[in-house]
């Protein structure tokens, strides 16, 4: 994975809805592709949500349907977008994967295993699309007063290895044209 808040390489893949409207995995999981609105809530998010129509795959979904009958079900990231390349090349495609910590007292106890095993599984069960993962996950956390010392202070915990953003960086960096 590549160090995550600074990549100009990065700057240049933004939301795409096709990405995710052709994949295999709203094919196979119809009840999994659902609009972020609803996923952020789902996932404890306090506060004025920026997104409308745009629609993700809420992971832990597929999770449980691909758990069923095997009762092996393991820990993944919140939800994946699909992302194309702004810069010219409109055919690259990825998935990125996104982990929603909005509970601040929840910052403190993250462990960087426990997130890179939730993106290493998530991103196995989506490799099988053919899509490439994005090489940085991005964990979105609460706007605070506190946010830029959290943002810091969780960047250093995980090595720079995902990109720390709030719901409202979140949507400036990959949703805005």
């Amino acid at each position: 994975m590549a160090a995550g808040n600074n990549s100009k390489r990065e700057d240049c893949w933004k939301f795409s809805q096709d990405v995710l409207e052709s994949s295999w995995i709203k094919q196979k999981y119809p009840a999994a592709y659902k609009p972020i609105s609803w996923i952020v809530k789902e996932e404890k998010y306090k506060g004025d949500i920026p997104f409308n129509k745009e629609m993700a795959i809420y992971m832990e979904a597929v999770n449980n349907e691909i758990a069923k009958g095997r009762g092996d079900k393991g820990h993944i990231v919140d939800f994946a977008i699909g992302t194309r390349n702004k810069n010219g090349k409109g055919k690259a495609k990825r998935i990125r994967l996104v982990e929603a910590k909005f509970d601040s007292k929840e910052l403190d106890n993250i462990k960087p295993k426990d997130i890179k095993s939730k993106v290493y599984l998530s991103s196995s069960i989506l490799i099988k699309e053919g899509i490439q993962i994005s090489p940085n996950a991005v964990i979105l956390i609460n706007n605070s007063p506190d946010v830029q010392y959290q943002r810091r202070k969780l960047s250093n915990k995980l090595a720079g290895q995902f990109e720390v953003l709030t719901i409202n960086d979140f949507h400036t960096k990959y949703f805005k044209k």
